[in-house]
């Protein structure tokens, strides 16, 4: 997840932001090309920061809501930002508005939400002020939550560690990065994971100015108190290391959106192990094309052994489209997996604004998209290869709304952050919380188009597969349902040269490897590759196969059975082939199969 800060009143430009679950001023940088990775620590500053006389201020305001229904801040005015920052975890919902004018101008709030009855809490520090941009960062695990308040004393920052559940919510602690600076910047970004608290100070002046830092925290015998303040070797001026920040496990990812050492401010993550007595850089992690002012590692998640980092500038193929980097760790190594970019690849989108990952789905948020108006992007994982599934489809959404700010993706209770929402009040805010119908993935889920050309590098590009005889690329799909019990489903490949021979097969897993005139998307995975009854395509150039499929497979080794999900291509003779092999394919499908 990845909150930001624009300095001005006037617009949000992607150009004047902090960032990160963080703050970042795009002020001039200073910068230089240390190489070395291995990681410095500092001795704990301070040793404990929790203060019992803090007095919480959390405030019940207001009756349940509707399922599904858009939430706004009960109190929200003009310019509070609400749903600047989302979480969702056990049960829980949590927002903020950093601009919230309650204790002062941009004092800050962070309203909580109970998702089995509706109820909203308002949270704010004890010792809040106005200007402290409280609710700027915020995450939630179990019953602890932290928020982060990047401007508080001066912008030196802080962070407000909060216990509670059902009977009620009490601030325990507040953290600080000890002795702190004036613009450091702590708590622009907030993660908790058990025990632990991670917090970035993304302008904290350890290796230079606006290097950055991160501030790893633990709770012992029910004190939180520091643990380490680290950095990597290779931090220096204008890095922004803590720009984004978050936790899983014993392991803790940190972005540092500008640092630079192929490319100027292509930025970077990393990737610590926390199990031992110090904390251990495990990895640093670059973009595999690294790219002038792309921002990776403006947002991140950690989920076990894979690693989401988005950049929202990114600007290949398009101009500053944005991506995302999946990267997962096996045999001790982490390694690049994937690279995502919009369906639309539209340009200015800020796709990799957010991220969130939970098990095999991902959102993205895009908060620049659609003219300001914002979109989010669901993936879910195939047999390791991750496909766009859907784009939740929102109601009342107007340009400008930045619908994407912030995004999460834990079910059941997914959330999207617009906080330039202004149905209640102009730029007041808003957070769409999702149904299942929302960001459950469709049982068709189409991929492996020939968008880059065909292999011989003739042809336009073709979201279907690659260019036949016809002029056109074949498409597969299915007619009947997806369910087992039924066994009505029926495979069908369009486009086609009319009484064109052909066939469909299916595997277990996807690749994409060039053959004949196409791309072979079937892989057999674990339990090999099955072809299909050849037929012949009908004068309209359509080619079926089934019903029966389901009953067929009992006797091929291979068994189509529900919750299983499988790919599907169409292979087929083209006699007047673009390229000469007089072969083509269709694009692919995974279909995930129903009782």
């Amino acid at each position: 997840m990845a909150h930001y800060w624009g300095y001005g009143d006037a617009g949000f430009l992607l150009d004047e932001i902090w960032v990160g679950r963080a703050c970042m001023p795009f002020s001039s940088r200073l910068k230089r090309s240390m190489q070395q990775d291995t990681v410095l620590f500092r001795p704990p500053s301070a040793p404990m920061f929790s203060n019992p006389r803090l007095i919480p201020l959390a405030l019940l305001i207001t009756a349940p809501l509707a399922l599904g229904q858009e939430w706004t801040a009960p109190d929200g005015q003009a310019l509070h930002w609400f749903g600047y920052s989302v979480v969702s975890d056990s049960g829980w919902q949590l927002a903020g508005a950093p601009y919230e004018t309650g204790l002062g101008p941009r004092a800050g709030a962070a309203y909580l939400r109970n998702t089995s009855n509706g109820e909203v809490t308002k949270l704010q520090a004890a010792d809040g002020h106005a200007g402290q941009r409280f609710g700027w960062s915020v995450d939630l695990n179990g019953d602890i939550l932290v928020v982060g308040a990047p401007a508080t004393n001066m912008e030196s920052g802080a962070a407000y560690v909060f216990h509670g559940g059902p009977g009620g919510w009490e601030q325990v602690a507040r953290l600080d990065g000890l002795p702190g600076h004036v613009g450091d910047g702590f708590g622009s970004s907030v993660a908790v994971h058990g025990d632990r608290v991670l917090v970035g100070a993304p302008w904290n002046r350890g290796a230079g100015p606006e290097a950055g830092a991160a501030f790893l925290y633990e709770r012992v015998a029910g004190v939180w108190g520091l643990r380490e303040e680290f950095r990597t070797a290779h931090t220096g001026p204008g890095d922004a290391f803590g720009n984004a920040v978050d936790l899983s496990g014993d392991r803790a990812a940190v972005g540092a959106f500008s640092d630079n050492s192929v490319v100027f401010n292509e930025g970077a993550a990393y990737v610590f192990d926390l199990k031992g007595p110090e904390v251990v850089l495990q990895a640093r992690l670059l973009e595999g094309e690294p790219r002038l002012n792309a921002r990776f590692g403006r947002a991140l998640c950690l989920d076990g052994d894979l690693l989401a980092v988005g950049a929202s500038n990114d600007h290949a193929p398009d101009l500053r489209g944005g991506s995302v980097t999946l990267f997962a760790r096996e045999l001790g190594t982490w390694s690049e997996v994937q690279s995502l970019q919009a369906p639309d690849l539209a340009s200015g989108n800020a796709f990799g604004f957010s991220v969130d990952l939970s098990g095999k789905r991902l959102m993205v948020g895009a908060p620049a998209a659609n003219a300001g108006q914002g979109s989010a992007y669901v993936y879910e994982s195939f047999a390791g290869q991750w496909l766009f599934t859907v784009e939740p489809e929102l109601t009342g959404l107007q340009v400008g709304d930045f619908v994407g700010a912030d995004v999460d993706i834990q079910t059941p209770d997914p959330v999207i952050g617009a906080m330039r929402d202004s149905g209640l009040a102009w730029n007041a805010g808003s957070v769409h919380r999702l149904l299942p119908a929302h960001w459950q993935a469709p049982e068709v889920v189409t991929f492996c188009g020939c968008d880059d050309g065909p292999p011989c590098g003739t042809g336009p590009g073709s979201s279907r597969g690659c260019r036949n005889g016809t002029g056109r690329g074949a498409h597969i799909g299915i007619e009947g349902s997806t369910s087992v019990a039924t066994d009505d489903i029926v495979l069908r490949m369009e486009d086609l040269p009319a009484g064109a021979f052909g066939f469909f097969w299916m595997g277990d897993a996807s690749v994409r490897v060039p053959m004949f005139d196409g791309y072979r998307c079937v892989h057999g995975g674990a339990q090999g590759i099955v072809r299909w009854a050849p037929g012949l395509a009908d004068r309209a150039g359509v080619l079926r196969s089934g019903a029966g499929l389901v009953a067929l497979s009992q006797g091929m080794g291979t068994s189509l059975v529900a919750g299983t999900a499988w790919c599907f291509q169409g292979i087929y003779r083209d006699p007047s082939s673009p390229c000469g092999s007089g072969v083509n394919l269709s694009d692919a499908i995974w279909v995930t199969l129903v009782p």
